[in-house]
């Protein structure tokens, strides 16, 4: 008689466990529709499918001077110079998003991208990226750098980078350098 009811004692045990490792599974949708994040810090290479970026360095300005034009805004301008090394084939990176930690989304009405052009494998490319951001979307904000275009919409890897600025860290006004192959791997 004890050992039945330390048998169904067991199972119970283990279908509350297995219950409740069920709930922590993603759903079949969101296992589909979920970017792979890969994490990166400013200045070190993350590796996606299409190749490895990096984050050289991030400026934060109200007016830019690009491609010959000078471009203000009323918020601010994050100015992000991205390092771009292609695996097998040429690499267009498609806009950058910022997330702020209140869940918002900046850069996918990007007008002004910046200079980034098609990088080639086996070359290095330095680049820069803009995007108009209100100065509230700083704190906690993480930096997405999708591996092909619409990789932020579907399932593919996402380099995710942690941004740690402030607004008093405006610039007056940023020269944007035209992409330049700066080596090889």
């Amino acid at each position: 008689m004890v050992m039945k009811i330390l048998r169904w004692a067991a199972i119970a045990v283990l279908v509350a466990i297995g219950s409740w490792v069920v709930m922590w599974l993603p759903t079949a949708d969101r296992a589909t529709q979920t970017p792979f994040e890969r994490p990166g810090q400013l200045g070190q290479w993350v590796k996606l499918r299409t190749g490895e970026v990096k984050v050289a360095g991030v400026e934060l300005t109200t007016e830019v001077h690009i491609l010959g034009n000078v471009v203000t805004t009323n918020d601010l301008w994050l100015v992000v110079h991205l390092e771009v090394q292609p695996s097998t084939e040429p690499l267009a990176l498609p806009p950058l998003l910022l997330k702020d930690e209140s869940g918002r989304t900046f850069g996918d009405d990007v007008m002004l991208r910046g200079t980034c052009r098609q990088a080639q494998p086996g070359l290095i490319t330095a680049c820069t990226q803009l995007l108009e951001i209100p100065a509230d979307a700083l704190p906690g904000a993480r930096l997405w750098i999708p591996a092909a275009t619409d990789s932020a919409r579907v399932p593919d890897d996402v380099a995710v980078i942690d941004l740690d600025l402030d607004i008093t860290s405006t610039t007056q006004r940023v020269e944007v350098q035209d992409s330049l192959v700066t080596g090889t791997p």
